[in-house]
């Protein structure tokens, strides 16, 4: 059931939003997950559940194909960075009247 979930997730790129920093908090805040869909791919690791999907015949959606075994996520230096459709990371954005607890 839940790689049916992450695999469906997937999918949506970019259907339903322009990245998946939009939908995991979506998921958080709108249905009280407490790790949105692309942070549980990342917890199983992109390669092994790539190979799982491929292991039951099932479809890998584009964005694990374009993450190639890479994490969705990362930690550039202090910034929180995505997997992009084009392959590259970008810069999830924080407001500047914001902090992360983390950060403190």
């Amino acid at each position: 059931m839940l790689s049916r979930v992450l695999t469906y997730a997937a999918r949506l790129i970019p259907e339903i939003a322009d990245n998946i920093a939009a939908i995991d908090a979506a998921m958080k805040s709108g249905y009280a997950w407490k790790h949105g869909p692309f942070e549980q791919i990342d917890q199983l690791g992109t390669e092994w559940f790539v190979a799982k999907l491929a292991e039951e015949g099932g479809e890998v959606p584009e964005l694990l194909t374009i993450a190639a075994g890479r994490p969705l996520y990362r930690e550039e230096g202090n910034q929180r960075q995505y997997l992009t459709l084009s392959g590259d990371y970008a810069s999830i954005g924080v407001a500047d009247d914001a902090w992360i607890l983390a950060d403190r």
